[in-house]
């Protein structure tokens, strides 16, 4: 898409904006559930998301269509953490978690089947993926409407915590357009510096926020729970490292010379692999409640994938470079399963069942917001002196940082 409308160089933009509209709505989405009911929730915000995607699928310019995917970035973030707690109120907590294995696999499923396919299709037209996808969305729409049960509105009282949610906002979204237009435009440039200046002024509101809040955003009291803290800070620290992830293809097709229709598959090979791991995890993790095995696994990994990766832009040859690129992305894309279950489902044995919808939001606001960093960061490297190649090197650094935050993991006694 970014190809078509020649604005190659803010690709980044693309998946930094619908993560930070991610992290906007994500707080919003549990307590949200809770007042109105989680299904309705999820029904609406699937609707939302439909028409956005709709309007991202007939856009005339890269910018339309990134606006419409960040306003799908909306929607997700509402409706991705009521199905964590719709499956624990339909199975309970004990069982939770194997059946978000399930979920999860499922959804890994789709990303294989639908890489090669849209590969394929974009030799012919980009839009033709968007067009097969939405009746395909109206029919889950509908299935969903039909199959869920109602689940009952939650007793207690619920506040919201807007104005937090709104200074994340105006913290995130233009840090992620400075980092974008940093190289393009200059760092100094008057636009670049008044996208910083408006991301401070967002900071210094977001923590004036949070000491106010009755019920924040950034909920502190939940950090004071150490086993919690930890999972929530691995997670960030996998979904800043696997962000780059988004760089394959473009990589592959700008740097190698690959088809869109080879590229397509590059992340198939790991993906098959957590498709099988994602159910034995949620199974494990349900019946014995152990996660140090299951961290171990995904920091090695991660670490692995990441020095592989490091190596990218050294190396001279498509044969070398695609060797290094899908070497790397095996097990980093293998170890997503753990970053598909882990951090959903830990906090399901470590938090009260009353903090449990707040822990899980913040556990997705966490990845969306350590992805948008990730999208602001990649774009500032991307556009930097040694292009994309550059990208690859950043997994390293979160990947050291995973290995420090899990020596101090432990199980929940």
């Amino acid at each position: 898409v970014a190809s078509q409308f020649h604005s190659m160089s803010s690709v980044s933009m693309i998946f930094a904006l619908e993560c930070a509209a991610r992290s906007v709505t994500i707080p919003l989405g549990g307590k949200l559930g809770d007042k109105i009911g989680h299904k309705k929730l999820f029904l609406g915000a699937l609707a939302f998301y439909i028409v956005s995607y709709a309007v991202a699928s007939f856009a005339t310019n890269f910018w339309v269509f990134t606006i419409a995917r960040m306003f799908s970035g909306f929607a997700w973030g509402l409706f991705i953490m009521n199905v964590f707690v719709l499956i624990s109120a339909l199975f309970g907590q004990d069982q939770a978690p194997k059946y978000s294995g399930f979920n999860q696999s499922l959804t890994t499923v789709a990303m294989i089947v639908a890489a090669p396919i849209t590969g394929l299709l974009c030799a012919v037209n980009w839009r033709l993926g968007f067009w097969i996808s939405l009746p395909l969305l109206v029919i889950g729409f509908a299935l969903c409407a039909y199959g869920i049960p109602d689940i009952p509105k939650s007793e207690q009282k619920t506040s919201f915590d807007t104005f937090g949610i709104i200074a994340t906002a105006i913290m995130l979204i233009p840090f992620s357009l400075a980092m974008n237009f940093g190289n393009i435009n200059g760092w100094t440039s008057p636009l670049v510096l008044t996208l910083f200046a408006l991301t401070l002024i967002g900071l210094i509101l977001l923590v004036i926020a949070e000491k106010k809040a009755e019920d924040p955003v950034f909920p502190v009291r939940l950090f004071k729970n150490r086993p919690y803290l930890i999972i929530v800070l691995l997670a960030f620290a996998y979904n800043l490292l696997n962000g780059s992830g988004n760089y394959m293809p473009s990589y592959a097709q700008a740097y190698l010379g690959v088809s869109s229709q080879a590229a397509g598959l590059l992340m198939v090979p790991g993906l098959i692999i957590s498709v099988i791991l994602t159910s034995i995890l949620g199974s494990q993790a349900a019946k014995t409640g152990r996660y140090k095995g299951m961290v171990t696994f995904w920091v090695i990994a991660s670490l692995a994938g990441s020095i592989i990766w490091f190596f990218l832009g050294n190396v001279s040859g498509k044969v070398l470079g695609l060797i290094l690129l899908i070497g790397g992305s095996l097990p980093i894309s293998a170890v997503m399963s753990v970053n598909q279950i882990a951090p959903y489902t830990y906090p399901m044995k470590v938090l009260k069942p009353e903090d449990l919808a707040t822990g899980l939001a913040f556990v997705g606001l966490a990845g969306a917001l350590s992805s948008s960093i990730s999208g602001g960061i990649c774009g500032a490297l991307m556009n930097g002196a040694s292009g994309m190649s550059a990208v690859f090197k950043l997994p390293l650094v979160c990947a050291v940082i995973m290995v420090v935050l899990s020596l101090f993991f432990k199980d929940k006694q």
